[in-house]
């Protein structure tokens, strides 16, 4: 099949990039490109096996549509279309291979990519980014300045999804932190992020949402909206990809609790979905302070998908969150929680091991693959925890209040798991 140009290019200047047709990998069956038109699960066979920083691309998608990859094998990917809600049609033309961009024109006024900075290993620059978002301005150009912000997270998305994906360590794209400073507002979109070798953070200014919540108690209704972050390449210079969401400011919203979510942090209606689509996987940092309500019914808040054959790892990091379903999965676990501080897991946590959990409440268990813990002091402190603790030995690491509700809940052990009071009253 033959690559369409005209198709590729009037993607990219829809996000404000120019360029002539993508440099493809010959022969390559999916890299026409290949479009789907109706919800299902597709095997694509691939003319040439993938190598080292190929990639699955979505090059046009019908706005609030949903699609993911699966590499079965270098010369097989599996390719489910769906939108937001699982059922009715979607559009996607997706490309198979090595696709270089041009970076978009730079509004003097915007100044996204900011001011290099000397620093870093060897003289490399460090760079920051702010790029702001608020409905609310009317008239705006949208260039993300300020003066001018985008009226969608998905404009802000678009725009650093455009950016050349960095390939050496002294591309300054690979030390920019991306923030996308949000207005507090609800967003009835869904973002889907490409956060190969780059750090994008959506903080609110205040509190905010994404999807409508005009229920009661502000729950959401409406289609539930996803978050879905993908990688497609390794670390370079050991930097990890890395996405957050959450707010600014120093009281970072509340997850036990029901009213001061919606008075003070992020929602999410749907779910988030943090995808590694690199064979063998990678490292990725994952940061959220938000309540997720996985409001579809789907059975993940957070979803370490499984889209390769060795996903790698997913060092999560949660900060006063609520979770109304599991959080983790995946055939290999690839999820480490590596510090949940004043959260609430109202699903299964299913998750390779954990290190620090922190004031926190689990109301159905927890499944570990490992005891070990990769940051000390580790243990679950003063949490109050409840269902099944399955796992190896020594996984129960706790100290004596959360001994103390693990048996006011008659919560049990699975599997090998045993606890390990870590309380030591020997002075």
């Amino acid at each position: 099949m033959a690559i369409v140009p005209d198709q590729y290019t009037q993607a990219l200047a829809s996000v404000g990039v120019v360029a002539g047709a993508p440099a493809l990998k010959s022969s390559v069956g999916i890299s026409a490109p290949i479009v789907f038109v109706a919800p299902g699960t597709w095997i694509v066979e691939l003319d040439q096996p993938l190598a080292a920083g190929d990639a699955v691309i979505v090059v046009n998608g019908r706005n609030g549509w949903s699609a993911r990859y699966r590499v079965l094998s270098p010369t097989t990917i599996e390719v489910t279309t769906y939108d937001a809600t699982g059922i009715g049609l979607g559009a996607w033309d997706l490309v198979v291979g090595q696709v270089p961009l041009v970076a978009p024109p730079v509004s003097p006024d915007a100044d996204p990519l900011g001011v290099p900075i000397t620093g870093g290993g060897g003289g490399v620059p460090i760079m920051t980014s702010i790029l702001w978002v608020n409905p609310r301005a009317i008239g705006s150009t949208e260039d993300g300045s300020l003066s001018n912000p985008y009226l969608t997270i998905g404009a802000a998305v678009a725009f650093l999804n455009a950016i050349p994906t960095p390939t050496l360590p002294t591309d300054p794209v690979l030390r920019t932190i991306f923030v996308v400073a949000i207005s507090p507002a609800s967003y009835d979109e869904d973002l889907a992020i490409d956060g190969t070798s780059k750090h994008i953070m959506l903080w609110g200014l205040g509190p905010w949402g994404l999807g409508t919540f005009d229920g009661p108690q502000m729950d959401p209704t409406g289609t539930p909206r996803n978050i879905t972050h993908t990688v497609s390449a390794g670390n370079i210079d050991n930097i990890r990809h890395s996405f957050g969401v959450g707010t600014f400011g120093p009281w970072p919203g509340e997850g036990l609790t029901t009213h001061p979510s919606y008075n003070t942090g992020a929602r999410i209606s749907g779910r988030i979905i943090m995808d590694d689509l690199l064979l063998g996987g990678t490292t990725v940092e994952l940061y959220v302070a938000a309540q997720v309500y996985d409001a579809a019914g789907t059975g993940f808040s957070i979803e370490a998908a499984q889209s390769t054959v060795a996903p790698g790892v997913l060092q999560t990091y949660l900060y006063r969150s609520r979770f109304a379903s599991v959080v983790g999965g995946g055939v290999a676990k690839r999820m480490r929680v590596q510090v949940a501080d004043r959260c609430r897991f109202d699903g299964l946590v299913d998750v390779n091991r954990f290190s620090f959990i922190d004031r926190s409440q689990f109301a159905a268990g927890m499944t570990l693959v490992s005891a070990s813990a990769d940051i000390q002091p580790s243990g679950m402190l003063d949490t109050n925890f409840a269902g099944t603790l399955t796992g190896p030995a020594g996984c129960g690491r706790m100290n004596g209040n959360t001994n103390f509700w693990f048996k006011a809940n008659a919560a049990v052990l699975g599997g090998a798991a045993t606890k390990v009071i870590q309380d030591d009253l020997v002075p």
